[in-house]
């Protein structure tokens, strides 16, 4: 693997498909029980193959395993995407079937919910962004 990173370092795409073919499906297996979602496991895998072609010159075998250098990019990949996720919950902005007028029947209660959601969404844009980025996080987790 060491042999493979020093290979796509140099510009090799074959050595990065036989890295793929050797890694690609525990990294995904890993980002699936990590993510709870294929589809978000295979986006996060795609993106470590993507990092590692790019950074491959950066591995340092003297520091770890190329395997443990493979699973510690998917790690962050995955807390990257988790984070994103909930950002995305927090805002509402996922598929409508999660929007307050498919969760409740009655149409005063959605419209009221959508309305206090766009004032949450308004305040906090008004917010200095580290006051911004600080209620985010909390709300995140």
């Amino acid at each position: 693997d060491e042999e493979l990173l020093a290979r796509i370092a140099a510009g090799s795409q074959a050595a990065l498909s036989a890295l793929m073919a050797r890694h690609g499906r525990g990294l995904r297996t890993f980002a699936t029980r990590y993510l709870g979602h294929a589809a978000d496991a295979e986006d996060v895998v795609q993106e470590v193959f993507v990092t590692v072609w790019k950074q491959a010159a950066r591995f340092d075998p003297g520091r770890a395993r190329a395997s443990t250098w493979l699973y510690r990019i998917t790690a962050n990949r995955c807390i990257d995407q988790r984070r994103r996720r909930a950002l995305r919950n927090f805002f509402g902005l996922d598929d409508v079937a999660e929007e307050p007028a498919a969760l409740e029947a009655n149409a005063e209660t959605a419209t009221a919910a959508r309305q206090e959601l766009a004032i949450v969404r308004d305040g906090l844009s008004r917010l200095p962004e580290r006051q911004r980025m600080a209620l985010l996080l909390r709300a995140v987790g």
